[in-house]
């Protein structure tokens, strides 16, 4: 599993060319996508195509909001792994806790499920 992980975060961020966007603008990839096109965009561009590889491989995943030295960031949680635009490959969430990510918010799987907020013990 995690080998299939780091494939998709690599062809992703291989052709990722960070394009902050003007307010909160989730442009989707384009039905397409294989991960061979570029996607310019932010950390909401990357996720999105990242999430769009992996459902095309039935492999569950989230959206994951967090935020880092307060200031927002999106990434895709599978299987307890974080991809990550602003990472070289996949990492385990425990890791990007003690890199200062504290995680906010987290989607549901599908398309159209609430968010639920993250709450620390």
């Amino acid at each position: 599993m995690r080998s299939t992980l780091i494939s998709i975060h690599k062809a992703v961020l291989t052709h990722f060319k960070e394009k902050p966007d003007r307010g909160e603008q989730w442009t989707m990839p384009p039905a397409s996508y294989n991960g061979t096109q570029t996607i310019a965009d932010d950390c909401d561009g990357f996720c999105l195509a990242v999430r769009q590889l992996l459902r095309q491989r039935n492999i569950p995943s989230r959206l994951v909001y967090c935020e880092i030295k307060g200031v927002g960031h999106l990434v895709v949680e599978a299987k307890g792994w974080i991809l990550d635009n602003r990472q070289k490959s996949v990492m385990a969430n425990t890791l990007l806790t003690a890199l200062g990510y504290e995680f906010k918010r987290i989607s549901g799987f599908n398309p159209g499920d609430p968010w639920y907020e993250i709450v620390s013990y």
